[in-house]
């Protein structure tokens, strides 16, 4: 797993916040967060190709209001780490059903190839 990730799930974890990849199968009481790699590109040069290029999101799901004192002591910390990346993306979103806000950080890393995981 990448570093970043790492970090990130270590974080929200000792905040006692659940974290999954993808999707809960029960989903928790909210505020929760989510994570998945959601591109990967193999790039390189001379025509091959040397490591991925992937693009991850966290989602915070939070209730139909978002509470900004209960929200940043959990982003805080996440936005720290993604800090060192140079650059990465906050992203608001409402549930189509407007029963949740969704906020996505989204961030890009290189990962070298490893022979033991498989690509989707």
């Amino acid at each position: 797993m990448n570093p970043i990730m790492e970090d990130i799930i270590s974080v929200l974890k000792e905040m006692k916040v659940p974290v999954v990849e993808n999707v809960f199968q029960h989903v928790p009481q909210k505020p929760y967060v989510t994570w998945s790699n959601i591109q990967s590109v193999a790039d390189g040069a001379d025509c091959i190709a040397l490591y991925w290029r992937k693009t991850y999101a966290v989602y915070f799901h939070y209730p139909q209001q978002r509470n900004e004192k209960q929200a940043r002591p959990i982003e805080k910390p996440v936005e720290d780490i993604l800090r060192g990346l140079g650059t990465f993306k906050r992203v608001l979103d409402v549930s189509y059903d407007l029963k949740e806000i969704v906020i996505a950080y989204v961030f890009e890393v290189n990962e070298n190839f490893d022979d033991d995981e498989t690509e989707e």
